[in-house]
């Protein structure tokens, strides 16, 4: 059923007139304009089996949902009104023929803030972490630089924030933190972080006779060259050059972290094991070699074929 929009009285009568066995979730809300209406309707639209009136004059807003259980509302949801910020009251409860009332948002103005991730100045990072704070240090919000090294918040509630990535011990950030102001209803440019020692993927496919290995092969890429089987663990090994290693999933395609080297490049090893009838264990290995690759890099296609 659609509920059309309508003032609160018609609201409290169409509650009172309805079966007790329907599901309603009444819940007011703090933002009595028209885009907050439709707000409510595009979510409401949006997440299925729920039907939406918004009543701007009063403040309130009427859901009803398709089944009881805990349902999670969004206020300004995709902030459908940049001006404001998005607000989630989760797993609220709702039981059959029940109203579910008090579940209040008060949206506070807000705006966002981007960014970008380069490893060089020229070059955007992809897939680092940068966090939101506010002045108190509490994290408000936490995005991944995109393909180009693009990153933006959600609407943050207007005010002082800092903006720092998270490092690993190889990792260094210049600067190490953005200082940023959020304005209402604009997406400001807080800076640029340049990041080195940042990790690289390598991606592929293992196949034996053509089709995917489901059994898993192990993947290991380092500088130096490996003949016989996967390396031992030793004193040598935790000393030496550096090993990245991983192994291959069900569908027969691996995914390896690295660092980027160019001067020296890696070489892949794929070690594939398999078990005959009467219980032999043999390990075979192919390999690739020249393999360069910068920090935020993928490197896809390196296949390793039986």
């Amino acid at each position: 059923m659609r509920i059309r929009r309508s003032g609160a009285e018609h609201l409290e009568r169409l509650r009172s007139a309805v079966e007790p066995e329907v599901p309603f979730l009444f819940v007011p809300y703090l933002f009595g304009r028209s885009h907050g209406a439709r707000a409510v309707r595009q979510v409401a639209d949006a997440l299925g089996g729920f039907s939406a009136t918004a009543d701007p004059a009063s403040g309130r807003y009427l859901l009803r949902v398709s089944s009881a259980g805990p349902s999670d509302i969004v206020a300004n949801a995709n902030s459908a009104n940049p001006d404001y910020v998005s607000i989630s009251s989760l797993a609220v409860s709702v039981s059959l023929g029940q109203v579910t009332s008090g579940v209040d948002f008060v949206l506070s103005q807000g705006g966002m803030l981007s960014g970008w991730v380069t490893r060089d100045g020229i070059n955007g990072l992809p897939g680092i972490t940068v966090i939101a704070t506010d002045a108190n240090g509490n994290a408000q919000d936490q995005e991944v630089s995109d393909a180009n090294g693009n990153f933006r918040t959600v609407d943050l509630a207007t005010g002082a924030y800092t903006l720092r990535i998270p490092l690993d011990v190889t990792e260094v950030s210049n600067p190490t933190t953005i200082a940023a102001d959020a304005a209402l209803g604009q997406t400001v440019f807080a800076g640029t972080f340049t990041i080195t020692g940042a990790l690289a993927t390598v991606t592929g496919s293992v196949t034996v006779g053509g089709q995917p290995i489901k059994t898993g092969v192990l993947v290991v890429a380092t500088t130096s060259s490996l003949s016989g089987g996967p390396p031992d663990l030793s004193s040598a090994t935790l000393t030496g050059g550096a090993f990245y290693a991983t192994s291959s999933v069900e569908d027969g395609t691996y995914a390896l972290s690295v660092r980027q080297s160019t001067a020296a490049p890696y070489n892949i090893y794929g070690y594939y094991t398999t078990i005959d009838a009467a219980g032999n264990v043999t390990v075979t290995q192919r390999s690739l070699s020249g393999i360069s690759i910068l920090q935020g890099q993928s490197l896809s296609g390196k296949n390793l074929a039986w």
